[in-house]
């Protein structure tokens, strides 16, 4: 009799992604949903940033050279007051560009220290000051880290009203990933186009709009390889993966076809993450993940893949072993010790198997 084991990964971004579930989710060690909100500006940051240290401090308040100094030694709390001090002359001088130099540095301190609130705050801040200066890139970026915040504040609440102030999270999150994506669509700013592509895909899937995220990842899926790094297009095949586990736990697969439509769909993804993940500097745990995934799909695949399933599987897992040998177990965290861990464990319990149906 052919097995079929439906691929469920809970561990990525999307399974922040509540289905109304008022309790809160925990991203897995590897996708560390924190680190996108940590990074408030995108590859380029130091061209948006204004570098300080470009500008060999000409002109700009004696407050936030000091602050800098501060953050460099991670002195967190004097280097907030310095900033907010920094802040405050500047809007005494009119210099909206210093305001928003710090007010970036502020938003990213905050996000730093898990103060989302203060955070949410401050990047309206830096919305309104974007605004003024007409400078698009911090508009696009203010917007995709509302959007961020608000799936993180929503999926991390207790307490009373829950569903309520949730509601209004992902609404909130809703406009501003709308907003990102109607701005960078008339910019043709395609990094920030297939962001919001993403964001919106999660939103709507925290709403239970399951076509419209289906259709909003297939799109960042898509733009992925060409407007973002080969490790965030292989993290893009990782979230569509654990998107479709999602619908199909959901009974939602028919939007991607038959069982078999689902099985070459989730091949064609993992193989994809893999080659980004391969390229140098390579993203490892995502190739590990790539790979003991296919070896997962291979294994269980039944009648999908007749009598090449359980060598396949083997040869994934093989691939697993191999890339862990490259490095120290301990250097590849938590989530990449353990598909070294269970590859091993699954390529000795097949290594012997027979290449019959499993």
């Amino acid at each position: 009799m052919a097995r079929h084991q439906v691929e469920g990964t809970t561990d990525g971004v999307l399974s922040l992604l509540m289905h109304g579930v008022p309790t809160p989710i925990e991203a897995g060690p590897g996708h560390a949903y924190d680190t996108v909100l940590t990074h408030l500006t995108p590859a380029d940051a130091e061209a948006l940033d204004g570098d300080i240290t470009a500008q060999n401090h000409s002109g700009l308040p004696k407050q936030l050279i000091i602050a800098e100094g501060l953050l460099q030694e991670q002195r967190f709390p004097e280097a907030l007051a310095a900033l907010e001090d920094a802040v405050e002359l500047a809007s005494e001088g009119n210099n909206t560009q210093i305001q928003l130099q710090c007010c970036v540095r502020i938003a990213r301190l905050h996000l730093k220290l898990k103060q989302l609130q203060a955070a949410a705050t401050v990047l309206h801040r830096i919305l309104e000051l974007a605004r003024q200066l007409q400078q698009t890139d911090f508009i696009c970026l203010a917007y995709d880290q509302l959007g961020n915040l608000h799936l993180k504040q929503a999926q991390s609440l207790d307490g009373k009203d829950v569903q309520k102030t949730q509601a209004s999270h992902l609404h909130d999150a809703a406009h501003a990933f709308e907003s990102l994506l109607t701005l960078s669509k008339t910019l043709h700013n395609q990094h920030h186009v297939c962001e919001a592509h993403k964001g919106m895909a999660m939103t709507a899937s925290a709403l239970a709009n399951w076509e419209v995220a289906y259709d909003h990842m297939s799109r960042h899926v898509q733009l992925a390889p060409h407007a973002l790094t080969p490790n965030h297009a292989a993290l893009a095949c990782d979230h569509m993966c654990d998107l479709i586990a999602i619908l199909v736990k959901h009974g939602q697969g028919k939007l991607i076809g038959t069982e078999l439509d689902i099985f070459h769909k989730r091949v064609e993804l993992r193989w994809q993450q893999a080659a980004h993940a391969a390229v140098p500097p390579e993203s490892t745990v995502l190739l590990l993940s790539a790979y003991w995934h296919l070896g997962q799909l291979y294994e269980y695949s039944g009648s999908f893949t007749d009598f090449y399933g359980i060598p396949k599987a083997r040869e994934m897992y093989q691939k697993v072993l191999e890339v862990g040998k490259k490095h120290a177990l301990g250097s590849l965290g938590t989530e990449g010790a353990e598909y070294v861990k269970k590859a091993a464990s699954a390529y000795d319990a097949i290594r012997d198997g027979s290449c019959a149906i499993s």
